[in-house]
């Protein structure tokens, strides 16, 4: 295992868990905290998404960067989903978390969505 892997694995582990679904997690890391980043998990992989505000008025979901260069999903939208429906969570606990310095909760999800 290379250290790019040994890197990846680390970050993945240091994430601080907001929601859960499945085996699909959006998560904090203290290294992507501004402008609002969530990393999304799935099995050993990630990509970093940005939360992008107008005015303080959400406005769009992007991917920041595929971390290492990887490209896990050629479809994000189950994660753009997730962040869309827990949008208000995940701010609060992006508050929470980067700014009091509070140990983020775990949103648990256990019923299926839809992604149309």
């Amino acid at each position: 295992m290379g250290n790019t892997q040994l890197e990846k694995y680390a970050i993945i582990d240091q994430c601080k868990r907001v929601v859960q679904y499945f085996d699909v997690t959006l998560a904090f890391h203290s290294t992507f905290n501004e402008p609002l980043q969530i990393i999304g998990i799935i099995q050993d992989q990630f990509l970093v998404f940005q939360i992008e505000f107008t005015k303080g008025k959400y406005n769009s979901i992007n991917i920041f960067h595929s971390v290492y260069g990887e490209s896990i999903l050629s479809d994000t939208r189950l994660f753009e989903v997730l962040i869309e429906q827990n949008l208000d969570f995940i701010i609060r606990s992006w508050v929470d978390y980067f700014l009091y310095n509070k140990q983020p909760n775990t949103e648990i999800i256990e019923k299926r969505i839809s992604i149309n």
